[in-house]
């Protein structure tokens, strides 16, 4: 999933990226936010762009 965001992505690119169903993808980037590894960069229209945070180590 985190090699997915190397650069920021929609959560349908995800979605498809990943084979995984819209309810499925939003369940998984809502806890990984919850755990700090990543974060909604920003927002076009009705469409949010998701992106790694930079925690290292």
């Amino acid at each position: 999933m985190l090699s997915a965001l190397e650069r920021p992505r929609t959560q349908s690119e995800l979605r498809d990226a990943l084979g995984m169903s819209n309810s499925g993808m939003l369940h998984l980037l809502r806890r990984l936010e919850r755990e700090g590894l990543v974060r909604p960069a920003e927002r076009v229209a009705w469409t949010r762009i998701w992106e790694r945070t930079r925690k290292d180590g």
